[in-house]
């Protein structure tokens, strides 16, 4: 009875929200072309990476296999923190409402979403690793048998994310202690070789193509093990989620989807952010004779109060300095690893950069308490620089003694990549609404290309971050592609503060 309740109440709403076959139909035209003209461009360059000298280099390396447990440890430690924001049992508002308030049961309510998010994970892990597996069985390493055991191995991984992401969701203040100790137990056991027995995410690299364990029997059985079991604990932990939780992440959820519909980047990633509950009782505000003291315990304090999302900046800042670092040697995908350091720098200084975000928005304002703009934006843009030169500088030294690359090289690069990634945040801050004119019809020998305008601009301080990166790592050679980069972020600043009234 019940389940025809909740089939009925589903045929209704997708009915209401459903589509004509012209709509369909132009859907999977456009999904077709984006796969034809974006999609097969870069599986044809990933590929052409991975079979490449550098990339070769990589799948065929000692610590391949090592690399791959960390990865998968990385992925099951981010599903556990995500979940505490937006966890994969999750349906519109109103849906959620509906069913939620009745009496069917949530493990059967909302099994639908959680099903279908482990099918994409699924999905893609398995993609990933079948992809490398296929690589490695190309020059020869391996049998055709590897790249079915590891596809089967990276499916399971995806399955186990989903499982923990529901984790996160059901238990969002166990999450952090438990994804804390997920990542120092991923380093030990790198460390320790007895200890990788036991650890489930060295179970998966142990079925890396080619590696000690090869494609054995008991690593994969146990990889199977774990995602079954997590299977069997689904039921509970959707018994578990509480209405106003998901009902809260619900609404979340549906803000950053329409600020991100509408190329609001910054305003989609303050709609999911979850508010501090921690520390809102120390005090910020500590008046003193020097003013850039008071502004920088600030914003220490304000990043405090949120102890996840500033251990997850930190962490990831430290990542980049290795990864650039990584990038000046030898025998490594530059682009690809610099432009992944690009992308990382640019997401952990967003999380810092809360207070310069603040200052840039009321900088077309009033003075505040008598700080001009350009002392109060320098004032709080002082917090992410300092704590990303702490990090950034000190994670590329240890990184470059432990591959034996020139240390001041890797500082140098990853100090002017702190600068230029709080240049990017202040230029971010400061850019304001879509402009309309960026709408109009573009009519070209290609078409109309006015839907790339909008992008372009939404997604120009990334870009940036990117190409700095990548160019830092060719500084060796010649810093005239950073100092072109830097030139125009500095421009980009110096035209975005004069719109700013």
């Amino acid at each position: 009875m019940r389940d025809r309740r909740l089939a009925a109440a589903q045929s209704i709403w997708r009915s209401r929200r459903g589509r004509s076959p012209g709509e369909r139909a132009f859907l999977l035209y456009a999904l077709g072309l984006v796969l034809l003209i974006v999609g097969a461009p870069v599986l044809r360059a990933l590929w052409s990476t991975m079979t490449g000298p550098a990339g070769t280099v990589l799948l065929l390396s000692a610590q391949a296999a090592d690399a791959t447990s960390f990865a998968v440890a990385a992925l099951w430690a981010g599903g556990l923190l995500a979940g505490r924001t937006r966890g994969p049992a999750l349906l519109p508002t109103f849906l959620l409402h509906a069913l939620t308030g009745s009496d069917i049961r949530r493990s059967r309510a909302l099994l639908r979403p959680v099903l279908q998010a482990a099918l994409a994970a699924a999905s893609l892990c398995a993609g990933a690793a079948v992809l490398a597996a296929v690589a490695v069985v190309r020059l020869g390493q391996a049998g055709p048998v590897a790249v079915v055991v590891f596809g089967l191995a990276g499916a399971a991984a995806g399955a186990v994310a989903v499982v923990l992401w529901l984790v996160g969701q059901a238990h969002p203040r166990a999450a952090v202690p438990i994804a804390a100790s997920l990542v120092v137990l991923a380093v030990l056991g790198a460390a320790i070789s007895p200890a990788q027995v036991a650890l489930p995410w060295m179970w998966v690299g142990a079925l890396y193509p080619g590696a000690a364990w090869g494609a054995g029997v008991l690593p994969l059985v146990g990889v199977l093990a774990i995602t079954a079991a997590g299977a069997g604990a689904v039921p509970h932990l959707l018994s578990r989620l509480p209405g106003t939780r998901l009902l809260e992440q619900a609404v979340r959820w549906e803000r950053a989807v329409a600020f991100s519909s509408a190329l609001d980047l910054r305003s989609a990633r303050a709609a999911i952010a979850v508010p501090p509950r921690w520390g809102r009782g120390l005090r910020a505000v500590r008046p003193g004779r020097r003013l850039w003291v008071m502004f920088l315990v600030r914003d220490a304090i304000a990043q405090v109060r949120t102890p996840g999302r500033l251990l997850g900046a930190v962490a990831a800042t430290a990542l980049t300095g290795v990864l650039l670092t990584a990038s000046l040697s030898p025998g490594v995908p530059t682009v690809l690893t610099a432009g992944v350091a690009g992308l990382v720098v640019h997401g952990a200084s967003g999380s810092l950069s809360a207070g310069l975000q603040h200052a840039a928005d009321v900088a077309s304002d009033d003075p505040l308490y008598g700080v001009g703009d350009r002392h109060l934006v320098t004032l709080h843009a002082l917090f992410p620089l300092a704590v990303l030169l702490l990090v950034l500088v000190p994670a590329a030294f240890g990184a470059a003694l432990m591959r034996g690359a020139p240390p001041g090289i890797a500082m140098a690069s990853a100090g002017a990549l702190a600068v230029l990634a709080v240049a990017l945040q202040a230029v971010g801050a400061l850019k304001g609404p879509l402009p309309p004119g960026l709408l109009t019809p573009v009519d070209t020998p290609a078409g109309d290309v006015s839907v790339v305008l909008p992008i372009v601009w939404a997604c120009g301080e990334p870009v940036l971050a990117v190409l700095g990166a990548v160019s830092l790592a060719a500084v060796p050679v010649t810093p005239l592609p950073f100092l072109l980069v830097a030139a125009w972020t500095g421009t980009l600043l110096l035209v975005r503060w004069g719109r700013r009234r």
